[in-house]
């Protein structure tokens, strides 16, 4: 008899992208699979040229892999945005587009606002920019249009540092004072960083939960901080802005909290500092050792 050849498994993807791609043609879907191929398709719009404040004030910051972004090395492999994170980002956009709107109609917000149609961009408050826009407005006769305005955030930027980043905006309620704004929708997630949901416990437990938040996340806190300096020091524009407010939201249930943030300078002199080193090594071709002695962020990267 003649011995029967053994089944051969099916080589792994290795590509998380592909795998990814290929797991969404699995089941029959009108809708979900179609969109979930497309939206893996789409390019990230990160900026990979600069230092964000948002990695700078968390603490897995790995100096090395930023040090190795910024000289153009790639990741080994890059997860790909599939639905459900889609999803997640576009719902904080939302969020965050929602108090935008509230806040600039009240005409106290000050940002960067572009209009969709002549593509003006102008800095100032919400209550200053309303002009008649050429594009919408007919040239004889007829209604004048404004501006069709979109709210560009706050452009922050340390130029010789390399950082760069957006606050989600100033605000100026009494005309005494202005805030800078940070928006944060969370959830189960971010209680339980605050310890105030343990791992074994429901997630919909969060919403009980969240009335005993006290204080911002440490990372929140961190990057409140940086954008204080950052906008203190580097946009004249924008006032005297010495303190921030940080809105947080519950994603299930829309509760909110506020909390004041002073800036103080003792939170980000190392960051900073860390940021001049990273900069300094790149300008005279020198590497950059990971600060948590090798981690998976650095570990990440295609090296030479």
């Amino acid at each position: 008899m003649t011995k029967k050849a053994a089944r051969k498994t099916p080589p792994k993807v290795a590509n998380p992208r592909l795998k990814a791609y290929l797991d969404a043609t699995k089941n029959e879907s009108v809708i979900l699979g179609p969109l979930d191929r497309y939206l893996q398709l789409l390019p990230n719009g990160r900026d990979t040229t600069v230092i964000h404040p948002s990695e700078m004030a968390s603490k897995a910051w790995c100096h090395r892999a930023t040090w190795l972004r910024l000289t153009g090395h790639l990741p080994r492999k890059s997860a790909p945005l599939t639905l459900r994170p889609n999803l997640i980002f576009s719902e904080g956009h939302l969020i965050h587009a929602k108090w935008q709107g509230w806040l600039g109609d009240m005409g106290v917000l000050w940002g960067e606002w572009l209009c969709w149609a002549c593509d003006l961009r102008v800095l100032g408050y919400s209550d200053e920019i309303g002009a008649v826009c050429p594009a919408v407005s007919p040239a004889v006769g007829g209604s004048r249009k404004p501006h069709l305005w979109k709210y560009m955030e706050v452009p922050l930027k340390h130029t010789n540092l390399r950082i760069g980043g957006h606050a989600d905006g100033i605000v100026n309620m009494s005309g005494d004072e202005p805030f800078l704004l940070e928006i944060k929708s969370i959830g189960p997630g971010t209680i339980r960083l605050l310890d105030l949901l343990a791992e074994h416990e429901a997630d919909d437990i969060s919403s009980d939960r969240f009335s005993k938040i006290t204080r911002p996340m440490n990372s929140h806190f961190m990057q409140t901080q940086l954008y204080l300096r950052l906008a203190q020091e580097h946009r004249p524009d924008v006032g005297d802005v010495r303190r921030a407010v940080v809105v947080y939201e519950h994603k299930s249930d829309q509760q909110v909290r506020e909390f004041v943030v002073t800036r103080n300078d003792k939170w980000t002199d190392p960051l900073l500092d860390a940021a001049m080193d990273i900069v300094w090594a790149i300008d005279r071709g020198r590497e950059v050792r990971c600060n948590h002695g090798g981690c998976a962020l650095c570990g990440a990267y295609v090296e030479d």
